[in-house]
């Protein structure tokens, strides 16, 4: 599950035919609203999109015939910070909610059900936008990488049928440098203070690796907002087309390594607020005279995507994944195409960029739009 997103449209682990025959009778329906109970309270739900099954720390709520199934979604929704009040531990440690407690929470409903359609419809309708815009972003980032690969892979990039090649392949005119040839600053990045403490007085939001792919769709709702050390933030402070690189905290079925660029429009989600990557990532600034910063953050998507970074790995004994970046810089060779050809893809990527970003920020203003309706339309302070 997404935090803050309405469906979960792809699950890590599936059944078998076998395993669905056996256990049928579990069988969740589409539009019923599943509320994390062992783990995550009062922060992760989902609404289902198709049939499915639910693990252990799942209560899924299956709305009967007097009830609006989005409306129950909602007024779920509303509620979940007495999910998180409801905790009754566990000897895990863990934060629980047993079926009994869960079972109990009360909700204010409508006995008339058209309101409840209504009042299901008006919130949906701020979730149908968001959904639509997310399907937009993930459309413009794969066209941005297709024209990567299109130009820098399979080398047909505009007027490379009057280039000449040499023998390795690469354009003449174009060159091989070890990574870290055109990095103009690098360094790990902070964690800082929850609070104000002792010299941790300066405010900034802290990106890691798991915000990475929520900042990409314009989403900074988990990033955290932590206190530093003035001299900490000062070379750790983001700036536009600085690269926010993930070194730590990998896993078998999410590789170390995911990055991001930092647009304009990302730094426009903190409202003028600062931001730094944390101690688990890096802070790349490339050199811009060399290099353009949207033609390398299309490439270290593309090394990541295909497998190529996996080879900078490295398990420690508590496995916990991280990534050898001294070995990376000064092995990894980037083929650097010309100034001309290099100008031309950010020219053609800028633009994507930019959309990407102002569809982020749309989702933000409509995510703060349905979450101020939300309880005024559920307490009845406001009629539909």
């Amino acid at each position: 599950m997404t935090e803050g997103q309405r469906y979960t449209f792809e699950t890590e682990e599936r059944y078998s035919h076998a395993g669905y025959k056996k256990y049928s009778k579990s069988l969740i329906p589409p539009l019923s609203t599943c509320v994390v109970t062992i783990g995550t309270l009062g922060r992760k739900m989902t609404l289902t999109d198709e049939y499915c099954f639910v693990n252990q720390a799942i209560n899924a709520v299956i709305p009967n015939d007097k009830h609006d199934p989005f409306f129950v979604y909602y007024a779920l929704k509303n509620i979940q910070h007495k999910v998180k009040f409801a905790d009754t531990g566990a000897s895990s440690g863990r934060e629980n909610i047993s079926k009994s407690t869960f079972s109990n929470l009360t909700l204010l409903v409508p006995s008339n059900k058209s309101i409840q359609a209504k009042i299901g419809g008006i919130l949906s309708a701020y979730d149908g936008l968001i959904e639509n815009n997310l399907k937009r972003i993930r459309l413009l980032e794969e066209a941005a990488q297709n024209i990567y690969r299109e130009w820098f892979v399979h080398f047909r990039f505009p007027g490379y049928e009057q280039a000449a090649f040499g023998e390795d392949g690469v354009p003449v005119g174009w060159e091989m440098k070890p990574f870290e040839s055109f990095i103009e600053h690098h360094i790990g990045g902070g964690w800082g203070k929850e609070d104000v403490e002792g010299d941790f007085v300066q405010p900034a939001y802290v990106i890691r690796g798991t915000d990475i792919p929520k900042l990409e769709v314009g989403s900074k709702e988990s990033v955290p907002h932590r206190f530093h050390k003035v001299s900490n933030l000062k070379s750790r402070k983001l700036i536009a087309n600085d690269l926010v690189f993930e070194v730590s905290g990998g896993s078998k079925t999410q590789p170390v390594g995911r990055s991001i660029l930092i647009t304009e429009k990302i730094l426009e989600l903190f409202n003028g607020q600062d931001a730094m990557c944390a101690s688990f990532c890096k802070l790349i600034r490339v050199n811009a005279n060399i290099v353009s910063p949207y033609y390398i953050s299309s490439y270290v998507t593309e090394i990541y995507s295909n497998g190529v970074l996996a080879q900078y790995e490295n398990q420690s004994a508590s496995n916990i994944i991280n990534f050898k970046f001294n070995d990376f810089i000064s092995r990894e060779k980037v083929v650097i195409p010309s100034n001309q050809v290099q100008i031309a893809f950010e020219n053609l990527i800028r633009p994507i960029r930019n959309q990407i970003g102002n569809l982020g920020i749309q989702n933000n203003l409509l995510k703060e739009g349905r979450d101020i309706l939300l309880p005024r339309l559920m307490n009845r302070t406001i009629e539909v």
